[in-house]
């Protein structure tokens, strides 16, 4: 799994590509805790280039959610495709996060 981030703004972009499952979600807890913006309230998930969605997976974006919110930020996840976007819609998790089509309409959501 490979994770960038980039500051545009007030927006931090987190982008993710590979696997998330139980041998790299640690990867992605690691680059919260490391690079978590501390003049941002708002993040994109730019899940586009992720091929693949554990359910260890699914817990570590709850986890980051939840601490989002508890810091009364904003957390959308954009460009969810293939197997990752059927996962979302099979366990529920679409409806528990805001997902956009694409990286402008997040950005437009968040304004």
């Amino acid at each position: 799994m490979e994770i960038t981030g980039v500051q545009e703004n007030t927006t931090f972009i987190i982008q993710l590509s590979g696997r998330m499952d139980t041998a790299t979600v640690q990867i992605f807890t690691d680059f919260i805790q490391e690079n978590e913006p501390r003049d941002s309230d708002k993040i994109i998930l730019d899940m586009g280039k992720l091929e693949y969605v554990s359910s260890a997976g699914l817990r570590g974006l709850l986890s980051y959610a939840k601490r989002v919110e508890a810091k009364k930020g904003s957390l959308l996840l954009c460009s969810l495709g293939g197997l990752v976007k059927e996962v979302f819609e099979l366990s529920g998790f679409n409806k528990i996060f805001t997902i956009t089509a694409d990286i402008d309409e997040a950005h437009s959501r968040l304004q």
